[in-house]
């Protein structure tokens, strides 16, 4: 095989492999930890469930620190997480993709139930907002 050949060849794969890449989509991420411990910072397959059993040691100090990141990027959405409790109430939310609880709060509500963490976004335009039925996704569940 002489030199141009080559040249061709490897300059041909590299831009497969730079289409691919941009346009491969990629998976949403979570990421949750305390002061003294990392639970999670992984690629979540699409629908699937996170389960986090903490200990008495996990949350006795510190936040508990908690991330979502949509695989597609979350720049063109207004994100929400929500903490609700085995019977469906709501315990806790945020307006954005990550948020701090304070790990003695966390606990106390862990006391009482199992919690669920769910997300759910919307277009930040207002007109594309309008036209699309928001579904909530359960992304973790908290054991203690």
């Amino acid at each position: 095989m002489n030199p141009v050949s080559m040249k061709k060849t490897i300059l041909l794969l590299l831009v497969v492999m730079i289409g691919l890449n941009l346009f491969s989509q990629t998976e949403p991420t979570l990421k949750i930890k305390t002061c003294s411990k990392k639970f999670t910072d992984r690629s979540l397959p699409v629908d699937s469930i996170q389960q986090i059993r903490f200990t008495e040691h996990d949350l006795r100090k510190g936040k508990l620190k908690f991330s979502y990141r949509n695989g597609d990027g979350d720049a063109s959405v207004k994100r929400t997480i929500m903490i609700e409790d085995s019977t469906g109430k709501q315990l806790y939310s945020a307006d954005a993709s990550s948020f701090k609880i304070k790990s003695r709060v966390l606990r106390e509500m862990l006391r009482t139930s199992t919690l669920r963490v769910y997300t759910m976004a919307i277009p930040s335009d207002p007109e594309k907002a309008k036209l699309v039925r928001v579904r909530r996704y359960q992304v973790a569940e908290f054991l203690y």
